[in-house]
């Protein structure tokens, strides 16, 4: 996937292979922080989701394992060393939207009981 601005200027990009892994992630250094990765993370998660993936992983460069995790993938595994940059497996699990309404409304349910 390509991020382009209004202007159609490239400043990010993106991939989502067959297996469900995300790779290549880059953005351009004066656009980070503006939710464009986010919101390309976003859209490969709902991808994977829609091809009936179960889950997505990639492999964090060690100091953007924060960045992964507010978007729900857990560090998996030891750290190693890819191209010279120490880097975490990180997966997040996925379902049908359906299924995940279905379960959250399930553990409403389940805390109005608790009271």
């Amino acid at each position: 996937m390509l991020a382009v601005t209004s202007k159609r200027d490239a400043v990010g990009t993106a991939r989502l292979d067959p297996a469900g892994k995300i790779g290549r992630v880059a953005v351009l250094p004066q656009y980070r922080g503006t939710g464009i990765g986010g919101a390309m993370i976003g859209h490969l998660v709902d991808l994977a989701r829609t091809l009936g993936l179960t889950q997505v992983q990639l492999n964090s460069q060690s100091p953007a394992i924060g960045f992964y995790a507010r978007m729900g993938f857990q560090a998996e595994g030891p750290e190693f060393v890819e191209v010279g940059i120490p880097h975490r497996r990180m997966v997040v699990r996925i379902g049908h939207r359906d299924e995940e309404q279905a379960e959250r409304h399930r553990d409403t349910e389940h805390s109005h009981d608790r009271r």
